[in-house]
Formats: C-alpha cells, structure tokens, sequence
C-alpha cells in the first residue's frame, strides 16, 4: 500500500538523519524508536539530545513548517565554540577583571 510505503520511507529517513548511537538521552532505547514515536506524534523531531539539529531535517522530512529564516545550526566547526552558537569570548566571571 502506498501510505504504508511513503510511512516506510519517512521512517528510514528519520533514522538517516539521526546520529544512531543509541545514547538513550532523547527517553527512548534505540534511535529507531526514537524515529518511530516522532513518526507516530509520540516525541518531538528536535528530542534527539545527542544532535538537537537533527530536528530540522526530521521536520523536514515529515513536512511541518520550520519557522522562515530557520536553519540547522552549525556543529562542530572544530574550533571549540559549541557549534558557532557563542558569540565572543567569555572568562567565566560576569563583568570581573582578572587583575587584583
């Protein structure tokens, strides 16, 4: 049956664009499972903990709308920045000189 195919489809999809390293943190055993209960309504698309980015393409996938401007934020650019999401440097001590 064609929906049961285009289900198929989408779920393999979904398992594609997770990390499949099974960490367990989104609340489900398996990334499989994880990519079952989004297909089925149950969890979020962005309930993936290990790679939170991976929401976009999944909402991608099942074609819901991700706000305009919206993109995947940038992991890993190798440069210790968390993903480019930190903007300028920061000593870890709000408005406090290091000098005494």
């Amino acid at each position: 049956m064609v929906i049961e195919n285009d289900a198929q489809n989408k779920l393999r999809d979904i398992v594609n664009a997770l990390p499949k390293k099974n960490c367990g943190r989104c609340g489900y055993e398996t990334c499989a499972k994880f990519a079952t209960a989004v297909l089925n309504g149950a969890a979020s698309p962005f309930g993936c903990r290990h790679n939170s980015s991976a929401g976009y393409e999944i909402s991608k996938i099942l074609g819901l709308p991700v706000p305009e401007g919206q993109t995947a934020p940038q992991v890993g650019t190798g440069h210790g920045d968390a993903g480019g999401r930190h903007h300028g440097h920061h000593s870890g001590r709000s408005g406090q000189s290091d000098r005494h």
